[in-house]
């Protein structure tokens, strides 16, 4: 695991800690951690390529606007 991992603190709804449990109990993840990053490394990987597409759209609008 990368040593430049920062702490974070969620709130969340005990449904879900009892599901992630369940998860770990199993055996599919060894921490409630492993959950969550790959929970937000899924959404993250969805939401950047819109966000990159995004970006490249402004930053050509941008570079349009500049030019005439």
């Amino acid at each position: 695991m990368s040593s430049n991992l920062q702490l974070i603190s969620v709130r969340l709804p005990e449904w879900m800690i009892e599901a992630m449990d369940r998860l770990v109990a199993l055996g599919f993840f060894t921490h409630r951690s492993e959950i969550i990053r790959e929970a937000i490394r899924e959404l993250l990987k969805r939401y950047l390529q819109i966000l990159n597409a995004a970006t490249i759209q402004m930053e050509e609008s941008e570079s349009s606007a500049v030019s005439t």
